[in-house]
């Protein structure tokens, strides 16, 4: 076994204004190729941003899960030992337990636990400002409850066998299930105007659309607020940003582009958000061109990376104009990556590079068309000036013909706007 420990948290002194955090043990596999010294730290920080102080951990070197209980028996007997040494009676799973195996663990080691997903819904509906973002963090908790109800435990058990002699459990069960079950009707139904709503402002959007992606706290929101306006001042924090948050910015060449910030992300992150969350990734999906972001002095970086082309998988998202940049460079190098684009958010470092770099990446989203904007609609030629490179223009007596490379989030804008028009 390995072990470390300090001791339990102490009680908030009186009239503090933060309650002290919760002691837990930390326990891991660390077989799987993913759980290492950086998951640690990782789930580390997780508990941290959960209100939890990790005061000891423990792991055991197994490739799968035991099925029953997750870590072998002899390793549980050593957990709930450790959990009496070091006073805590929660323990952090850093992974993913069925309802069984959390059951029998809690059962085994006479404590709670919680798992690595039932961590990351918590942070996310403590994060949840918004009315969307409070609806989808709902919607992704009730997910994951459905099959996690228990209705055979000792006050829910069942009174006898076959038809006509359920116990109060199952019925317990079945109530708790419907419920649920007409919570999240409610749940969706009400979302569903709102991806409709986000739908609409992003055809209404009159400029070519970039996206940031990138690990929760590598600094996205640092780097909107260096290159736009109007930016809230970033948090340092794990998932500080849920809802998207979109800015205009001036390139190099003149022209203007709109950047989100998304959510974060991390390896793993819970299907069920991804699923609540699909309106709110829909940002990266219709994007012209992405910025995948890594912190410098966070995780390996290809490890960042497949994190983020995990999600994008999940949503289907397909490829992109991609630029790879990593952040914090003034504190670490990464010179070996030619690809990369190195950028300090804090100090200025490297933006005019990437801003070039996104020039020429917008641009090679462009694609050429041509359309007649009446003359009335004099505002539609002058954002073409704006917003895309013009080609040629002639004018008759129907008004404007005018051919220009545009990204397909301008056209989309721009046709938009004409068929009202007609």
């Amino acid at each position: 076994m390995r072990a470390q420990s300090s001791r339990p948290p102490q009680a908030a002194a009186p009239g503090s204004a933060e309650p002290a955090p919760t002691g837990c043990l930390l326990a891991l596999l660390t077989g799987p190729p993913d759980h290492d010294a950086g998951f640690m730290a990782e789930m580390s920080a997780l508990a941290s941003a959960d209100g939890l102080q990790v005061v000891g951990w423990i792991s055991q070197d197994r490739l799968l899960p035991e099925p029953s209980t997750y870590f072998g028996r002899g390793k549980v007997e050593e957990i709930r030992a450790e959990m009496e040494r070091v006073g805590v009676d929660l323990l952090l799973v850093g992974g993913e337990l069925t309802a069984a195996q959390c059951s029998r663990l809690e059962d085994q080691i006479d404590g709670r636990v919680i798992d690595r997903t039932e961590l990351i819904l918590d942070i996310f509906a403590q994060r949840a400002r918004s009315a969307e973002g409070r609806l989808q963090v709902e919607v992704a908790q009730l997910r994951w409850r459905i099959p996690r109800l228990r209705g055979l435990g000792t006050h829910l058990s069942r009174l006898g066998g076959g038809i006509g002699t359920r116990g109060p459990g199952e019925t317990k069960l079945e109530s708790d299930r419907r419920a649920i079950m007409r919570r999240l009707r409610v749940l969706e139904a009400r979302l569903g105007p709102v991806a409709l709503r986000r739908r609409t402002a992003r055809l209404g959007r009159p400029y070519p659309q970039v996206a940031l992606l990138g690990y929760t706290n590598a600094g996205k929101t640092t780097l909107l607020r260096r290159l736009a306006e109007d930016v809230p001042a970033g948090e340092d924090r794990l998932f500080a940003t849920l809802d998207p948050l979109t800015r205009a910015v001036h390139l190099p060449s003149g022209h203007q582009i709109l950047l989100t910030d998304t959510v974060g992300f991390v390896r793993d992150l819970p299907h069920t958000l991804v699923a609540a969350f699909r309106a709110t990734l829909e940002e990266v999906r219709q994007a012209d061109v992405w910025i995948k972001l890594f912190d410098g002095v966070g995780d390996p970086i290809d490890r960042q990376e497949r994190a983020i082309d995990q999600v994008l998988t999940e949503i289907q998202a397909e490829d992109r104009p991609t630029l790879r940049v990593v952040t914090k460079a003034d504190l670490t190098d990464v010179s070996g990556d030619a690809d990369l684009i190195q950028i300090s958010a804090q100090s200025g470092l490297g933006l005019s590079v990437l801003l070039d770099a996104l020039d020429r990446a917008v641009a090679a989203s462009w694609e050429e068309a041509e359309w007649l904007i009446p003359f009335r609609r004099g505002d539609l030629l002058a954002h073409l000036h704006r917003a895309a490179r013009v080609v040629a223009e002639a004018h008759d007596e129907h008004g404007t013909m005018v051919r220009a490379a545009v990204t397909p989030a301008v056209r989309a804008y721009l046709e938009g706007e004409l068929s009202r028009d007609a």
